[in-house]
């Protein structure tokens, strides 16, 4: 490929692309100062560098983290986890033609990282503050997120946290409800006593057409989780042999948006089965008919059990052998 003018003595980090002027703006944060890079896409010339020393740009004192290309408003926005007028961190507004910052927001959140683009002119960063670009304050900050690298799923309206704070789940923020709306998590990593090697996670990405989600997890390689839940048994049909018409099956669940699911037997709010985590499998007692049916109901944050959240439902079939 063609090499590039600029000399920087460290990496560089995460970009975003401005397809109308065909300008790449890349991070490159392990340098003294931390600055940006303005690369020309047809003939990936450097056009030009911009120094977070508190001089050109402002003074960061935590390096420079993801940057989001806005075409409507035409301006790249970039977050700071840190610098030394708003030490929570920042997010800054930048021109790519004029090759300056032209506004600030400072964050609520500490230690912006990753930043995301969402419906209504508003950023999401990793730290949770949802930001209003038109005024530049901050109208929520979402409990739970967390992570370095976030992604923007359009198809289901959803933005997916690498890695969240415990680095072994995703959180996970649907943006429909407006300025505030309540964050769910995808448990993709285990923690493992040492000498072991925890199963981890950092990043995220999503496939807007079939909402699939890939997470790559130290030492369990790249999961595929999709929005919206799943129950399903094994076997179903039950065998069941003699004059006996009552088997046991394992039901396994998966419901990606929920925190805390219970299993109902019947109806939303029958005899319940297990209460457990949005991920998991449980085996039955040998007490499933023809016709059982189970409910799988989202109950984050103490919701009723009614149909209205139910995530997912399972008839049950039993085969004489």
């Amino acid at each position: 490929g063609k090499g590039l003018a600029a000399t920087p003595a460290a990496r560089a980090d995460e970009i975003a692309y401005d397809p109308v002027d065909r300008v790449i703006l890349i991070a490159n944060d392990r340098d003294t100062p931390p600055f940006i890079t303005f690369i020309s896409q047809p003939d990936y010339r450097v056009i030009k560098t911009l120094n977070y020393d508190g001089n050109s740009a402002p003074q960061s004192t935590g390096g420079i983290e993801q940057p989001v290309w806005d075409g409507p408003l035409g301006k790249f926005y970039l977050a700071i986890p840190a610098t030394s007028a708003n030490p929570n961190g920042e997010v800054d507004e930048i021109d790519p033609q004029a090759f300056r910052v032209t506004r600030i927001f400072p964050t609520n959140c500490m230690g912006p990282a990753g930043l995301v683009l969402v419906p209504g002119q508003r950023l999401v960063a990793s730290c949770g503050d949802v930001i209003d670009i038109a005024t530049g304050k901050v109208l929520v900050t979402a409990k739970g997120a967390g992570g370095d690298e976030i992604w923007y799923n359009a198809g289901d309206q959803r933005v997916y946290f690498g890695g969240g704070s415990d680095r072994i789940s995703v959180p996970v923020l649907d943006v429909t409800g407006g300025a505030s709306s309540a964050m769910t998590s995808l448990v993709v990593g285990l923690v493992v006593p040492a000498p072991g090697v925890s199963q981890t996670t950092h990043s995220v990405a999503a496939d807007d057409i079939n909402n699939q989600v890939f997470v790559p997890v130290v030492g369990a390689g790249v999961q595929i989780w999709r929005n919206g839940a799943t129950l399903t048994a094994t076997p179903n049909p039950i065998p069941v042999t003699g004059g006996s018409s009552l088997g046991a099956t394992t039901l396994t669940w998966n419901a990606p948006n929920a925190d805390t699911i219970e299993i109902h037997v019947g109806s939303p709010s029958g005899p319940t089965f297990t209460r457990w985590a949005n991920r998991g499998s449980m085996t039955t007692g040998t007490w499933v008919a023809e016709g059982t049916t189970f409910y799988l109901q989202d109950v984050s944050g103490g919701l009723p059990l009614t149909a209205a959240n139910t995530v997912a439902t399972l008839v049950m079939h039993v085969q004489r052998q």
